[in-house]
């Protein structure tokens, strides 16, 4: 006789149990009367910065480390005096004429394939948070340089990049499969 109380109890409490779990428990935060929008309209939200982006990095020293190209176990840590002694190309961008280091010579410094995928990792100019750039090393090789701005920190330029790509402080450059 009690499980034909608990299974009419229990299809009609299953129901309601959910939906006060799917309410939450009132601890978040409430949601302004502005950011409502009537039935079949849609919102659009422009985030805006609240923070100054990251601390722009100290000048680079000569002897200091410009970067690291690493690929397969190996590992190319040029400083910045070593890094400007390297080939430079200039390239055509958007931009302009842009002259540095091509990405294919440094790739050479590592064991690399034509067929690898190159990451970049550093911050783009505008500081507000790091950037990776991604891409085979066959079609950024000969498209991208790396150069040192006057703070003595390697900055990439590209012809096959957008310009919202280029990063202002290049830190690592990995090459893998």
């Amino acid at each position: 006789m009690g499980v034909r109380v608990i299974r009419p109890l229990m299809v009609i409490l299953t129901p309601v149990l959910l939906l006060f779990a799917a309410c939450g428990d009132g601890g978040g935060a409430a949601t302004p009367a502005s950011s409502t929008t009537p039935a079949g309209a849609t919102a659009t939200v422009t985030p805006t910065a609240t923070s100054s982006g990251l601390p722009t990095p100290k000048p680079a020293g000569n002897t200091d480390r410009a970067l690291t190209v690493a690929a397969r176990g190996k590992a190319f840590e040029p400083t910045v005096a070593d890094f400007r002694a390297l080939p430079q190309t200039e390239i055509t961008t958007t931009e302009g004429k842009k002259s540095g280091v091509l990405l294919s010579v440094l790739a050479a410094k590592v064991e690399t394939l034509a067929t690898d995928v190159v990451t970049i990792g550093g911050r783009p100019a505008d500081q507000r948070q790091g950037g990776f750039v991604r891409g085979l090393l066959s079609e950024l090789a000969s498209t991208t340089v790396f150069y040192i701005n006057d703070k003595g920190h390697v900055g990439l330029a590209s012809s096959s990049l957008p310009v919202e790509q280029w990063l202002s402080y290049v830190v690592t450059l990995t090459i893998s499969k």
